[in-house]
């Protein structure tokens, strides 16, 4: 039997705090969020979870989640950026290209906390940073709509626009 949703996320918070509380490298980061992706159900070998994607510029993504339906349909793509110690990018620009490039309208970024975007028009829009608490209700929501096995792209973006609509009332 599989873990509940909460257990999950507190799984989560345990394996990425680990890794924040010592001196770790990208390398170890991008692990770290990897087997947090595996606890929801991502997997290398099934094609589900690539790291290291290349994208057309040059630049690469470093986890895109990917989800087939079956065959001649197409596949819905999440990318998940990495940022660790003084790493800085450009979130924005990073971000919209590699949503443009994997024709999606969301992406996640994970740093000291957890970052959801979306594309409003052509914006991308900053809807929610998610701290590593373990009594954080939205990061129990946000690691349900991730599972592997319930996901569908179009849930992780009504709800990521949905915080920002909260947000902002």
């Amino acid at each position: 039997m599989g873990l509940n949703m909460n257990e999950n996320w507190f799984e989560i918070v345990e394996i990425l705090r680990n890794t924040l509380d010592s001196n770790y490298s990208k390398a170890e980061f991008v692990s770290a969020v990897e087997n947090c992706f595996r606890v929801l159900g991502w997997r290398k070998t099934n094609g589900s979870l690539i790291k290291n994607y290349n994208l057309p510029n040059g630049s690469n993504v470093d986890i895109v989640l990917s989800k087939t339906y079956g065959e001649n349909v197409q596949s819905d793509y999440i990318p998940v950026f990495i940022q660790c110690g003084e790493f800085q990018y450009n979130e924005t620009d990073n971000v919209s290209f590699a949503m443009d490039e994997l024709l999606t309208e969301a992406a996640i970024s994970f740093g000291s906390c957890i970052k959801f975007f979306y594309r409003n028009n052509q914006d991308i829009i900053l809807s929610k940073e998610i701290l590593l608490e373990e009594s954080n209700h939205e990061g129990i929501q946000i690691s349900d709509l991730l599972l592997f096995q319930h996901f569908k792209k179009s849930l992780v973006h009504d709800y990521i626009t949905s915080l920002n609509v909260f947000r902002a009332l």
